[in-house]
Formats: structure tokens, C-alpha cells, sequence
């Protein structure tokens, strides 16, 4: 084994630097709450009908969020995010995928909470839903009544102000979150399942 090489690889994996930018996926809007029927999640929404879209669901007899004690179930919605990281003139890119969330009753009301990840948080941290996230965490910046609109606003404003040439790198896609496991851990996966599943039957 050696030592000299696995600890300059170590110490190079913890050099590489947060930008400190988070660039947000508008693509990946994501709507989840919890229905009479049990839980309701949209994927991929349009910007344009997702006023109606809540509008119909809290009309809705069997999809309208689920009442406990009187009070509605609050909708979440969520949007997935990249950051950048630089070590010397290289730089890769994370794939958040919960970048930042809102909670609220209604769409047409400001009583809402927004949380905001920031490029500091820790992978291990993304376990836990962004919108269920209690106490207190650095890491996550909250935001209190404003409007989904201004939530919106606010995340198309933070995508302006990306230095151009991180955005030219920008190579992950809201197809890049279809599936909780990258190209190569679902091969490697695969290739575990199949060795288990020859071991088993021998």
C-alpha cells in the first residue's frame, strides 16, 4: 500500500473550494403534500398553470391536502440546484437535490416558510427533506412569509448573478435527478444484486 499517495489524494479531495453559488433548476419543480387518498407528489411543473393547478387541488374532494384537526395538510414545493467546487484551475460541479423549498397553505396566501440551502451543506444533510429540516442549521437560510411568486422571482434573480463561466460548464439537466443513483452506481448496483443473486441460488 502507499501511504504517500492515498494521503495526497485525501488532502486533495478536501481542498477543493465552495464557490458559493447555487444555480436552480426551474425544470425540476416538484409539488408534494399529503392527500385524503395519501400522499401526491408533481414532478417537472410549469411555472405558467401551477397557480390553477393548486387552485384545483384544494377544490378537489379526494386530492385536497388532508385535513388534522381543522388544518390543511401545507403544500411543498421544491426546486433541485448545482454548485460548483474549484481545486487549482479545476472545477466540478454537485448536484443539490433540494436546493431550496416553500411550504404554504394556500398560493394565493403569503403565509409560507422558504428554506434555502446553501453550497456549505453537508451531502450527509440532504437525508433529511429540505422542507422537514427542524432547529436550527447554518447551512439552511429561512425565509418567512412571501408569496410563491416571490419565491420564484427571487430564484430566477440568483440565477442571473452566476458567473457566465460556471454556467458554460453547467452540464447536469433535470434528467440528471430522475433517479436517486448516478449512471455508475446503478451499474455497480446491478453488477452487487446480480453476484448476491448467484451466491444465493448456488
Amino acid at each position: 500500500m502507499n501511504v504517500g499517495k492515498a494521503t495526497d489524494k485525501s488532502s486533495q479531495q478536501s481542498n477543493w473550494q465552495h464557490c458559493g453559488h447555487i444555480y436552480y433548476l426551474l425544470d425540476t419543480l416538484k409539488l408534494t403534500y399529503e392527500s385524503h387518498c395519501g400522499r401526491v407528489t408533481y414532478e417537472k411543473l410549469n411555472l405558467d398553470t401551477l397557480h390553477e393547478l393548486c387552485a384545483e387541488l384544494q377544490r378537489g374532494q379526494h386530492i385536497a391536502p388532508k385535513k388534522t384537526a381543522y388544518l390543511p395538510e401545507l403544500f411543498s414545493l421544491s426546486v433541485c440546484g448545482v454548485c460548483w467546487e474549484e481545486l487549482g484551475s479545476q472545477v466540478r460541479i454537485k448536484a443539490i437535490p433540494e436546493a431550496a423549498c416553500i411550504r404554504f397553505e394556500s398560493i394565493d396566501n403569503i403565509a409560507s416558510e422558504a428554506k434555502f440551502q446553501t453550497s456549505y451543506r453537508l451531502s450527509d444533510d440532504g437525508i433529511i427533506p429540505l422542507a422537514n429540516q427542524a432547529g436550527f442549521d447554518r447551512a439552511v437560510r429561512r425565509v418567512t412569509n412571501i408569496s410563491v411568486s416571490e419565491f420564484i422571482r427571487f430564484l430566477k434573480a440568483c440565477n442571473t448573478h452566476i458567473p457566465q463561466h460556471f454556467v458554460s460548464k453547467l452540464a447536469i439537466r433535470s434528467e440528471n435527478f430522475d433517479s436517486i443513483f448516478t449512471p455508475t452506481e446503478s451499474h455497480l448496483l446491478s453488477q452487487t444484486l446480480e453476484q448476491e443473486s448467484l451466491i444465493y441460488f448456488k
